[in-house]
């Protein structure tokens, strides 16, 4: 296949040393260790740990190392994934060619495409000293699970509900991000509570409770979360919606949403006027 009409042949390839090369430092674990990242890869000199761009982290204080006992270093390159109802995991070991990949349909209690990997990956590398995924996955999967009471009782633990509090009115309206393509939608039903939908879906919606001053909660148990096929966010901040920037006649202007732990102040939407 040529290009622009001359004798040079293009190559999907070509790109390849510059996506695997490392572009950013990582924390080296251990320290003489490479730790970086690619263009979409993480790049991990074994022994060493891996998964730090899927869930499991959030499960366990430690993750474990993989390769332990190999005679010497091995370079990985991997990559994860997670949405809605699907898990994946990717481990290269370019000194080999060797490439395992795992795909799942299925949004388990941890990252199991994560533990399915690294388990495939250790027999690939036939290291003596082997972890044991069966209990690291049971002790993951306790911990995803406790996180949900744990959110729950901390949330009661910060709620103030002896605050006097506007009426819920004030609070009404659909709230647009800066650049307009997404909406928090507050309303009332005809069971007269306070409730909100993203997108103005309203047959997804999820009842607010007052939290704070200005504030309410919508934390979902793990059931509920798992029943609606949500994403499993177990960050409290993500269920808490703050309204600020009351006009003249009391109605909020403003809502902010901390959706990203990467940005603790969070998003701002903004109320639009009805018609």
């Amino acid at each position: 296949m040529q290009a622009d009409g001359n004798q040079s042949t293009f190559s999907p390839l070509k790109n390849i040393p510059t996506i695997t090369s490392p572009h950013v430092a990582l924390d080296p674990e251990p320290a003489s260790s490479e730790r970086s990242y690619a263009l979409g890869l993480i790049r991990t000199m074994l022994p060493g740990s891996l998964g730090m761009v899927g869930l499991n982290p959030m499960y366990l204080d430690n993750m474990p190392i993989v390769g332990k006992g190999i005679k010497t270093p091995r370079l990985c390159m991997y990559h994860q994934g997670s949405i809605v109802p699907h898990l994946s995991s990717a481990h290269l070991l370019p000194d080999t060619n060797t490439a395992i990949v795992v795909l799942t349909n299925f949004m388990a209690n941890n990252d199991a495409a994560d533990w399915l990997g690294q388990l495939l990956l250790e027999t690939v590398l036939d290291n003596p000293d082997k972890n044991d995924y069966v209990a690291i996955a049971k002790a993951s999967a306790a911990a995803s699970v406790a996180l949900w009471p744990a959110m729950a009782k901390e949330l009661e633990t910060r709620r103030e509900p002896n605050i006097p509090q506007q009426p819920l009115t004030n609070y009404e309206g659909q709230y647009y991000n800066i650049i307009g393509d997404w909406c928090i939608d507050v309303f009332f039903e005809t069971d007269g509570i306070l409730k909100m939908c993203f997108q103005r879906q309203r047959n997804e919606s999820y009842s607010l409770d007052h939290y704070r001053p200005h504030e309410f909660s919508w934390l979902l148990t793990r059931d509920e979360n798992v029943r609606r096929g949500k994403f499993p966010v177990v960050n409290l901040d993500f269920y808490i919606l703050t309204f600020r920037a009351p006009d003249v006649a009391g109605k909020m202007q403003q809502l902010v949403w901390r959706h990203d732990p990467d940005v603790p102040s969070g998003e701002i939407f903004y109320r639009r006027p009805h018609g």
